[in-house]
């Protein structure tokens, strides 16, 4: 196998606008301008008369973080799947304060689809984890690795 690692992650949206807002809610910021996608794009994706328009993001404070490219295509096509259906994705990201950041994105347009959960972890750790979907659909999950506290 020649395959050397993650490269992006692509979310397909409905308004490139709201969903930048969205992800810079977790930190990724604008990576150069919006491009709209040349003619080959389409058939690539085998979409015969879609036209895309992208906006790549990244995380400054972690240059080897996977980047995100978010996509408007005109026209849109149906949401995204519930998340156990075969075929859906979802993407985790690592919180220090998963309360705080659940709060940013419900505040950014997101949808919090439980409350967190916690459950053990290794060694001294409990991991709290929540699920949301971004304005469009698309999964999340968050993560926090707490460590536990010292026995009384």
């Amino acid at each position: 196998m020649s395959v050397l690692g993650l490269v992006m992650l692509k979310v397909c949206c409905s308004s490139l606008e709201r969903s930048i807002a969205f992800y810079e809610a977790l930190g990724f910021k604008v990576a150069g301008p919006a491009k709209v996608g040349a003619g080959w794009v389409g058939p690539l994706y085998g979409i015969a008369g879609g036209t895309p328009r992208a906006q790549a993001m990244s995380r400054p404070d972690d240059p080897k973080a996977v980047s995100l490219e978010l996509i408007e295509w005109t026209p849109n096509a149906p949401g995204a799947p519930h998340p156990n259906t075969i075929g859906a994705g979802m993407v985790g990201f690592r919180s220090n304060d998963l309360d705080a950041d659940c709060a940013a994105l419900q505040a950014a347009g997101g949808e919090l689809i439980s409350e967190p959960v916690s459950t053990p972890g290794p060694a001294d750790r409990t991991i709290r984890m929540a699920n949301l979907r971004d304005p469009d659909g698309f999964n999340i999950q968050l993560v926090q690795f707490v460590k536990a506290a010292a026995p009384a």
